[in-house]
């Protein structure tokens, strides 16, 4: 899924702790263009499971996923993924 400018968004499948992802100016917890690697939640009490640090402590990536019927692939709103 492409982004209005014709970028693409991070994968869902591709995105696993350790991976880094590149923010857009969508996020008051984080600055535009901000790098921010995955990480693996071990607290119990969140939906999802992986998350990146943002000012308020943890921005958990399953509020980000959105399904693209075209390609049926899910990925992350708002984030990019960082070779």
């Amino acid at each position: 899924m492409l982004d209005k400018q014709g970028n693409a968004y991070a994968n869902v499948s591709e995105s696993i702790a350790g991976s880094k992802v590149r923010v857009d100016d969508g996020f008051l917890c984080m600055k535009e263009n901000s790098l921010h690697e995955v990480q693996l939640s071990d607290e119990e009490d969140t939906k999802g499971n992986l998350f990146i640090d943002c000012e308020h402590g943890k921005h958990f990536l399953d509020g980000q996923i959105a399904f693209d019927p075209k390609d049926k692939t899910s990925y992350y709103i708002g984030m990019y993924k960082e070779e």
